[in-house]
């Protein structure tokens, strides 16, 4: 039997992401030799260290074909890393870890935790309750096809996703998302409290996030469109100088540090701040309805 999804409504439980400034969020990541960000320095969250520990690793091989869709849902305090390649084989690793008092209370715990296929959906399960997650820790790692479209659903997880040139979605009610050098058209929604990462340069990309969002964009200018919108939290965005794209901001307060600052025009709305920059029809709109929008270049 499929097993219900877990996100049905928010536990209480505060998920904590280190806030570092713009620059500094984009060089761990950047700079790794495998090109993707270190998940278990980026979403931390409570844990309870039990004197009795147990682990355990599952791997599964994916069999894709040319019209193969990779769907994903993840269980919660789960964390997740999907990269794209361009050979086989293609193949999901799961390590997990559980902490209890007892060794009979991990061992349970741990046999909640466990990868199921069904068809092209692979489903990551982890204990039911906000408790048992907490002594429990989750990292799938997942090797696929780079043309392979994604579809990932999930609560209380982080997600990174590097090099993938096909249609990616993601939607978490309460969560993290980093989305590397991805060239294909990107829906990526997380919750409250979340937060997502972007660094391209290529796609059309829709972001939404009810907390912060973090944007890179790595050429002189953007190939496609996007659109990134946050509720009351701040968006950072890092352009390299010379910026050629247009862009709209609008936001309750609009700081542009960037080099585009000169020729960038300003508007006030009511409270709302509306800076342009480019005489084209802006592919790169940014709106915070209630927090701040700063503009950087890479030092």
């Amino acid at each position: 039997m499929r097993p219900e999804p877990q996100c049905q409504s928010a536990p209480n439980v505060q998920m904590h992401y280190p806030d570092p400034s713009p620059e500094s969020i984009f060089d761990p990541i950047l700079n790794m030799n495998s090109g993707k960000a270190n998940a278990t320095n980026t979403m931390l969250y409570p844990r309870f260290r039990g004197p009795s520990g147990l682990t355990k690793s599952e791997r599964v091989e994916l069999s894709l074909t040319q019209r193969s869709r990779l769907a994903l849902e993840l269980g919660m305090y789960s964390i997740a890393s999907l990269s794209g390649s361009t050979s086989e084989p293609f193949w999901a690793t799961l390590h997990a870890e559980t902490h209890s008092s007892t060794a009979a209370g991990a061992a349970d715990l741990l046999k909640h935790i466990r990868l199921l296929r069904y068809e092209s959906e692979l489903v990551l399960a982890t204990p039911v309750t906000t408790q048992m997650a907490s002594m429990a820790k989750c990292f799938l790692d997942i090797i696929t096809a780079s043309n392979c479209p994604v579809d990932i659903r999930g609560c209380f997880a982080h997600v990174e996703i590097s090099q993938i040139s096909a249609p990616i979605g993601v939607s978490l009610a309460y969560g993290s998302v980093s989305l590397l050098h991805t060239t294909g058209d990107v829906n990526a929604q997380a919750g409250p409290d979340g937060k997502i990462v972007f660094a391209g340069c290529r796609g059309n990309v829709f972001l939404k996030s009810g907390g912060g969002i973090d944007l890179k964009i790595t050429a002189n200018s953007f190939d496609g469109s996007m659109e990134a919108t946050t509720r009351d939290s701040p968006i950072r965005i890092l352009l390299p100088r010379g910026f050629l794209s247009s862009f709209e901001m609008i936001a309750p307060a609009v700081i542009v540090r960037a080099d585009t600052a000169l020729q960038a025009e300003r508007h006030q709305t009511n409270d709302q701040s509306i800076v342009r920059y480019g005489a084209d029809e802006p592919r790169l709109r940014f709106r915070s309805f209630q927090g701040p929008i700063v503009v950087d270049n890479p030092t």
